[in-house]
């Protein structure tokens, strides 16, 4: 082989190299400036309710179905004697109150469970009628309840994806008819 020939080789050699160097230089930094657009972008929140979907980033707005969600799962915690409360969806003195009236209704071995009827909301209040089963063994009573509850709002979270906690359980006493 000549001198000549090896020479032109290692230079084909060269710009082949270097044009593989320039063109993965390319695609790395294309790659980076991707990462970093998307890095920049919100997270994606989901908005549950009866069809779960992702919510537009910054949505802060709450629709009456994901509110009436929060409500049941916030009334079966407050009542329902098998439902652990949450600090998440309940305030310290619903936990407290809940606490006291499970000893009570424990002394007499009576268990107890909601159903959420009916729902109206009126800012940061709402006004639920609940159906609540209470048992003794076999036998099974139903109550129709009605009371205000006061809801306080914040920032949604992976824990608490309504954003919504429930302050205050205010019962409505109907006036009987003498």
């Amino acid at each position: 082989m000549k001198f000549q020939n090896a020479w032109v080789n290692l230079a084909k050699e060269n710009l082949t190299l270097k044009l593989g160097l320039i063109c993965t230089s390319l695609v790395a930094m294309g790659s980076i400036a991707i990462a970093a657009h998307e890095s920049m972008k919100g997270g994606i929140v989901i908005d549950r309710g009866c069809f779960t979907q992702a919510a537009k980033p910054g949505n802060e707005e709450r629709s009456e179905s994901e509110i009436k969600s929060f409500l049941k799962e916030a009334v079966s915690q407050r009542f329902d004697t098998r439902a652990i409360p949450s600090e998440l969806f309940l305030s310290m003195d619903e936990i407290k109150n809940k606490t006291q009236e499970q000893k009570e209704l424990a002394t007499r071995s009576i268990e107890q469970a909601t159903i959420l009827r009916l729902a109206s909301i009126q800012g940061e209040t709402a006004t639920v009628q609940i159906d609540r089963v209470v048992g003794v063994g076999e036998i099974k009573s139903v109550f129709n309840i009605q009371a205000i509850v006061t809801l306080l709002t914040s920032t949604r979270s992976t824990d608490n994806p309504y954003g919504l906690k429930a302050i205050r359980f205010q019962e409505i006493k109907k006036e009987e008819k003498k």
